[in-house]
Parts: structure tokens; C-alpha cells; sequence
């Protein structure tokens, strides 16, 4: 069996944590630690993109606190408690050094983790974020209401938003990346309180004063159609984080992880590379 197939499922207690963290351990390689956004969980993470980055890496894809198999321990959720738990997850798996891949909210867990255990984080790469409340710059009116209405049932995921998740060229749909995010999200919903407290989690996220001592060679990737994270968002990031590269793909939304599977595959290829030679 070839070695990026090589898979493994488990749940971790963290030494110094308050939960079990629930991971996949995929392929081989040098390791790089995947974070996902809100309500999300490492199902979400779609095959395009990670069959691929498997035949060159070790993947490390985690739920975070209070998603898919990792459990909700009580008490109020941060940005970066998170970062500290994927830090631990790291330490139990005798991982000293990581790149790092965080998309939405998985990008501020990983801009958290860059600034708090800034020598556990190889390269880099923040898909789709935001700097935090001060310097933010704020989602469309219509992906407002549909958050109030997702805060309103968050038992479900709702369709309208879903439908501006995957809004691109102006308001095109790419239905069939749609559809396959909706079959994989009814597999795996979120418990409505944990949803509500990763949310809030996201509106006290704040990085900016900070952001100047990320020392880690960073990538910054965004969709100029992006309703959710809007890509002035993601030149606030650059600009801030020394050296950092910004990659806007044309007519993408915010699910670009699905809907431009192959070209960031590529741009991750060259950009992580050095970091597999050693440089």
C-alpha cells in the first residue's frame, strides 16, 4: 500500500488539557497540521485537497474543541485555547516542529499558535482569515443575517448560508462542490452549544497588534469573491506579518479549499517545499 494511504484515527488525551482531542494521522512526510473553521471537523477537509498534500506530507487533521469527536469540556472557547490544544496535540505525538494549514477560524487557531509556540510552526499558511475585531474587515449585510439565523438553529446548517459560502464570479454557484460539502456536514453535525461558543470565540479573536512578531515564513490565500472573510481581510494580514506572500485567486469564494482544490494544491507544493528540503 503506497505511504500516503497510510491512515490513522484516534482519540487523544492531551497531558495538561481538558479534553480528548479526536485526529487523523495521513501519510508521510514532513508533518503538517491542518485546522479547520467554524462548526467544522476534519471530515470537512476535502479529498481533492488532501489526497494530494498525503503523497508529500504527514497530515495531522484535528476537530477542535467541541467538534466532530473531540468533546466539549465546558467553560468558554478562545482562539488561543485552541492553538494550546493543537500545541499539546503536537507534544503527545512527539511532533516537535510543524507547518501549519488553518482555514476561517482554523487561520486564527493557527495565527495563535504561531504567536504563542512560535517554535512548534515550520511555514505558514492562512487560507481565508481575518486579523481579528479591530482591524476586520466585515462580511457582506446578507452573510450577517445569515449567521444570526445560523446563531438562531444551531442544530443545522442553513442553506442560505451555505449558498454564500460557495458564492463565486459574482454570484455564480459551483453546485456540485455544494453539494458534496452538504452530504459531508449532515454526516458530522455540531452540538448547538459548542457552535455558539466557537462563534464567540471568533468575534474576541484579535491578532493585529501582534502580527508583526509572526517570525514563520507565512502565505496568505484568499478569493476575491469571498463573502464570509472578505480578501481585504487577508491584506491586512501580509501586510502586517513580516515577508508574507498573499495569493488572491480570481472569482473564488470562501469554500475555495473545495472549489480550487488543485491550484492551491500546487501553490502549497512550491510553498511548502523548502521547508521539506530542510531551508
Amino acid at each position: 500500500m503506497a505511504p500516503w494511504h497510510h491512515r490513522r484515527v484516534a482519540n487523544l488525551r492531551l497531558p495538561g488539557r481538558d479534553i480528548e482531542m479526536h485526529h487523523e494521522i495521513r501519510g508521510e512526510g514532513p508533518p503538517l497540521l491542518l485546522l479547520m473553521g467554524w462548526r467544522g471537523n476534519l471530515e470537512w477537509w476535502p479529498e481533492l485537497l488532501v489526497g494530494p498534500l498525503a503523497r508529500r506530507h504527514r497530515l495531522i487533521l484535528v476537530d477542535n474543541r467541541g467538534a466532530g469527536g473531540t468533546g466539549d469540556p465546558g467553560g468558554r472557547y478562545s482562539m488561543a485555547q485552541m492553538a494550546d490544544d493543537a500545541a499539546a496535540l503536537l507534544d503527545a505525538l512527539d511532533v516537535a516542529r510543524a507547518d501549519v494549514l488553518g482555514v476561517s477560524m482554523g487561520g486564527m487557531i493557527a495565527q495563535e499558535l504561531a504567536l504563542r509556540h512560535p517554535q512548534r510552526v515550520g511555514r505558514l499558511v492562512l487560507a481565508a482569515t481575518h486579523p481579528g475585531r479591530r482591524a476586520r474587515v466585515p462580511p457582506t449585510a446578507a452573510m450577517w443575517r445569515a449567521w444570526g439565523r445560523g446563531l438562531r438553529r444551531p442544530w443545522r446548517v442553513d442553506e442560505n448560508l451555505l449558498q454564500l459560502l460557495f458564492s463565486a464570479d459574482g454570484g455564480a454557484i459551483d453546485k456540485q462542490a455544494l453539494a458534496e460539502f452538504r452530504r459531508t456536514a449532515a454526516r458530522s453535525p455540531m452540538a448547538p452549544w459548542p457552535s455558539v461558543k466557537q462563534y464567540l470565540a471568533i468575534l474576541g479573536h484579535d491578532t493585529y497588534d501582534r502580527l508583526p512578531q509572526i517570525a514563520a515564513p507565512t502565505l496568505v490565500v484568499t478569493g476575491d469573491d469571498d463573502l464570509m472573510v472578505p480578501p481585504g481581510n487577508s491584506a491586512v494580514l501580509a501586510k502586517r506579518i513580516p515577508g508574507a506572500q498573499l495569493v488572491t485567486f480570481p472569482g473564488a469564494g470562501h469554500a475555495l479549499l473545495r472549489t480550487r482544490a488543485a491550484e492551491l494544491d500546487a501553490l502549497l507544493r512550491d510553498f511548502l517545499l523548502p521547508r521539506a528540503a530542510g531551508t
